[in-house]
C-alpha cells in the first residue's frame, strides 16, 4: 500500500502539538496538587474551566490560600470560603492553610470561625492567619487558640490579653510567629504577669515575636519549658522580661526597648542590636555556655552612663568564645581608659573579637586605648581581633548602605601583636605615632545635626546623579528618534 507523504506529514505535525499543549495535563495529580498550593484559591477553582482532567483537581489540594483582596465585598467571600470548604475532598489530607484580610475590607470574625472549626477538625499542622494593614487589630475568637493538632501558627494583627480568658491550648505547636500584636494584662495589678499565654505550649520550641506592644504590664514573664529559639524584634513599651525557658539556646534582640532581660544561663547564642536609646541590663546571673554574641549599639555614644551600661553586659558575657562588636562600643568605652583600668578583663575563653564597621563610614578613625584593650583580652592573651575595613574605591564615595560592599579584612594576634593581611605576617617595628590632639566631642544635638547635614548632601549628590542620567535618557531618545526617521 502507497502512503502520500504530503498528507502524513501534517497529521503527524498535529499530534505532537496536541502532545506538547497537553503536557501539563499529563503531570502526575500530586504535582499539579502542589503546583495549585502555591497560588491563591481562587484562581486554583478556575482551573476547572480548562478541561475535565481539571474538573475535581482543585478540590485535593493540600495547602489552602484564601484572601479576601480577589472578592469585592466579605460577603461574596465568606460564601467562597464555605463553598470551598463544603465541595473539598476529605480524602486528601489538607495540610496547611492561609488567611489573609485585605486592607480595604474590614475583618470577619464568622470566616475566621469557619476556618479555625475546619482546620482543627481535620487536624491540620500549620494555619497562617494575617491582615494586609498593621494598623488594624482583632480580638480573634476563642476557637482559634485550641488544636491537638496545629504544629505552626503565624498571627499577625492580633490583640492579645495576658492571661486570656481560654488559655491557649496548643500541646503540640513547636512554631509560633506572632506580628503587630499588642499584649494587654488581664489583671486588675498590672505589676506582673505569671500566668503566661504559652504555658500550655509545652513542645514549643521556636518563637518570634515581632512588632509587638506590651501595654498595662510592667514584668512579662515567657514560661516555655522546651523554647529553643527565641526572636524579639522592634518590641515597645518593654520594661522587664522574665524568659522561663531551661532549654533556650539561641537569643535574638532586634530593635526592642528593653530595660531589664533575665534569660537562662545556658544560652549559647545571642545577638543583640540596639538601633536607639541606651542598652538594656542583663540578670547578674550571667551565662556560663555562650558561643557566639554578637552586639551592636547605634545609640551609645561617648558618655560614661552609656558606656558604664555597656561595660556592665560585656562582664555578664565573660564565658563568650566568639564576640562581634560594632565600633561605636569600641569608641564609647575607649573614651574612659581611667574606669576601664581598674576593672580586669572579663573574657577567659574568649578566641577572637571581631568588630563591625559597616554602619560607621569613619571606622579607620576609631582608636582602641589600651585600657580597653587590656579589658578585652587580658584574660585571652592568644584570642585574635578581626576588623573590616572599606577599601578605597576610585570615583565612588562609599556610603553607610553600600558600606558592606567594600571591606577588607585585617586580623592580628593580641600575644605576638602580629597583623595578617592576605595570609602576610607584619610584625611591628616602629613605635606608634604620637596622638593627635582630641577632637572636640559632640554633644547629643550637635551630632544629629552632623547627620542630617550629611545625609542631606548625600541625597543632594545622587539627585544630581539622577538628573544626569535622565539627562543622558533624554539625549539618547532623541537620537534613536532621528535614526528611525532616517
Amino acid at each position: 500500500m502507497e502512503f502520500d507523504q504530503d498528507n502524513i506529514r501534517p497529521v503527524v505535525e498535529e499530534e505532537e502539538e496536541e502532545e506538547e499543549e497537553d503536557r501539563l495535563s499529563r503531570l502526575p495529580d500530586e504535582v499539579i496538587r502542589n503546583i495549585l498550593s502555591c497560588i491563591d484559591m481562587k484562581f486554583g477553582v478556575q482551573t476547572c474551566l480548562l478541561s475535565t482532567r481539571w474538573k475535581l483537581v482543585w478540590t485535593s489540594i493540600p495547602c489552602l490560600n484564601f484572601s479576601s483582596r480577589k472578592f469585592g465585598c466579605l460577603q461574596k467571600f465568606s460564601e467562597f470560603v464555605t463553598n470551598v470548604l463544603s465541595k473539598r475532598n476529605n480524602q486528601i489530607q489538607v495540610s496547611s492553610i492561609n488567611l489573609v484580610f485585605s486592607h480595604r475590607q474590614d475583618y470577619c470574625e464568622v470566616i475566621v470561625r469557619k476556618i479555625a472549626n475546619y482546620a482543627f477538625s481535620h487536624n491540620i499542622q500549620q494555619l497562617n492567619v494575617a491582615d494586609d494593614d498593621p494598623n488594624r487589630l482583632h480580638e480573634f475568637p476563642a476557637c482559634l487558640f485550641s488544636s491537638h493538632s496545629l504544629k505552626h501558627f503565624t498571627l499577625r494583627n492580633c490583640c492579645i490579653k495576658s492571661p486570656p480568658t481560654t488559655p491557649w491550648d496548643f500541646p503540640a505547636l513547636t512554631t509560633l510567629h506572632l506580628s503587630y500584636i499588642v499584649l494587654m494584662s488581664n489583671k486588675t495589678t498590672k505589676d506582673s504577669v505569671h500566668d503566661n499565654i504559652f504555658t500550655k505550649c509545652v513542645n514549643l520550641k521556636d518563637l518570634t515575636l515581632e512588632h509587638f506592644r506590651l501595654m498595662g504590664m510592667k514584668v512579662f514573664d515567657m514560661v516555655a519549658p522546651r523554647l529553643s529559639n527565641l526572636i524579639l524584634i522592634e518590641g515597645r513599651n518593654v520594661k522587664v522580661v522574665n524568659v522561663i525557658a531551661p532549654q533556650l539556646e539561641n537569643l535574638t534582640i532586634i530593635d526592642t526597648s528593653l530595660e531589664y532581660l533575665n534569660a537562662p544561663a545556658g544560652v549559647s547564642s545571642l545577638c543583640y542590636k540596639c538601633y536607639y536609646g541606651p542598652p538594656l541590663q542583663l540578670s547578674k546571673d550571667g551565662f556560663h555556655s555562650l558561643n557566639h554574641v554578637n552586639i551592636c549599639c547605634l545609640g551609645c555614644y561617648p558618655v560614661f552612663e552609656d558606656a558604664r551600661k555597656i561595660i556592665n553586659i560585656l562582664q555578664e558575657l565573660h564565658s563568650v568564645k566568639y564576640l562581634t562588636l560594632n565600633v561605636q562600643i569600641i569608641e564609647c568605652i575607649s573614651s574612659f581608659p581611667d574606669y576601664l583600668s581598674h576593672l580586669p578583663s572579663p573574657f577567659g575563653n574568649l578566641i577572637c573579637l571581631s568588630m563591625d564597621s559597616r554602619m560607621n563610614v569613619d571606622a579607620y578613625k576609631v582608636r582602641m586605648c589600651s585600657a580597653a584593650r587590656n579589658f578585652l583580652f587580658d584574660n585571652s592573651p592568644n584570642a585574635t581581633f578581626t576588623m573590616d575595613l572599606p577599601e578605597e574605591t576610585p570615583g565612588l564615595a562609599v556610603t553607610p548602605i553600600d558600606w558592606w560592599r567594600y571591606v577588607r579584612k585585617y586580623t592580628f594576634t593580641v600575644s605576638t601583636a602580629a597583623i595578617v593581611d592576605d595570609s602576610h605576617v607584619f610584625k611591628k617595628t616602629k613605635k606608634d605615632k604620637k596622638k593627635k590632639e582630641e577632637e572636640k566631642k559632640l554633644s547629643r544635638l550637635d551630632a544629629i545635626m552632623v547627620i542630617q547635614r550629611a545625609f542631606r548632601a548625600y541625597v543632594i549628590r545622587r539627585s544630581q546623579a539622577l538628573c544626569l542620567l535622565r539627562d543622558q535618557a533624554v539625549a539618547k531618545g532623541e537620537v534613536l528618534k532621528d535614526l528611525w526617521a532616517c
